[in-house]
């Protein structure tokens, strides 16, 4: 039976270990908080930025680095993409055949709506997204088969912020229709790292979204007449907020390795 670790187990890593250990894999799961992982999972609890916590870890075939920062802020992204994994790496022994970093397609910053794809240079527009990449070489570095996903934004059961914003919001909310938004459900996220174990795909980066980039004002339109309120006030201008850049994501190098999505669109 093949070993699976997930280090930082929460929304996507929880979901991924209960689909992994139905699927016949032996599942540890690293959080701080043990009371936290489904009694499915064999819990490890230990702090990635501990070093100490880590010195018991079991041996495994594979890690998936899903990790996420507690804010928005640098230091907790320094903690979560950084410290942290340097010292999981540290502390793994032997290596394992496999290794998967959950990132995010803010490292490409600003292209004005153009597309951009895995051979497209980053340009981090901020801290933050410098500390994506950074965490991204550390795995590059390592020795093992290194598989880099850069997430768009993450949907589905659980993660209905949007929803509740615009919801809560609708009198006074606003959109963009010249920036665009790039997301993935949950679903595709777990099948394209299923996938990543089985040999689906050769080591590498890529783009973790789906195939349709929406601009800001047709998706937030779209929710407010599904939850059947006032629709937003349309702006011309760029989306004010976190500096993630306004660009269009493609996944043509997951379709070209024959992955069908579960939400194309």
């Amino acid at each position: 039976m093949e070993r699976i670790l997930i280090a930082g187990c929460g929304y996507v890593g929880t979901r991924l270990g209960l689909h992994l250990k139905n699927e016949g894999y032996q599942v540890y799961a690293l959080r701080r908080d043990a009371k936290k992982i489904p009694k499915e999972l064999s819990p490890f609890p230990a702090d990635l930025n501990l070093p100490s916590s880590l010195e018991d870890l079991p041996k495994v075939d594979s890690v998936f680095y899903t990790a996420a920062a507690n804010n928005g802020s640098a230091e907790a992204y320094q903690m979560a993409y950084v410290d942290g994994l340097r010292n999981l790496l540290a502390y793994l022994k032997p290596s394992p055949k496999h290794f998967i970093y959950l990132s995010s397609t803010r490292v490409y910053g600003e292209h004005n709506g153009a597309w951009v794809d895995e051979e497209t240079t980053p340009a981090p527009m901020d801290e933050q997204a410098q500390l994506l990449l950074a965490g991204e070489e550390l795995v590059r570095k390592a020795k093992h088969a290194g598989y880099i996903l850069r997430l768009g934004g993450i949907y589905g059961p659980g993660r209905d912020f949007l929803m509740r914003h615009i919801q809560n919001n609708h009198e006074s909310i606003s959109a963009s229709d010249q920036t665009f938004t790039n997301r993935i459900h949950i679903d595709d996220i777990i099948a394209i790292c299923a996938g990543f174990l089985k040999g689906s795909f050769s080591p590498g980066i890529y783009l973790g979204v789906d195939s349709e980039p929406t601009n800001q004002a047709e998706l937030y339109g779209w929710l407010a007449q599904k939850l059947h309120v006032s629709p937003p006030q349309i702006t011309s201008g760029a989306s004010p907020g976190p500096q993630r850049g306004n660009k269009k994501c493609s996944n043509k190098k997951l379709k070209d390795a024959s992955y069908r999505f579960r939400y194309p669109r």
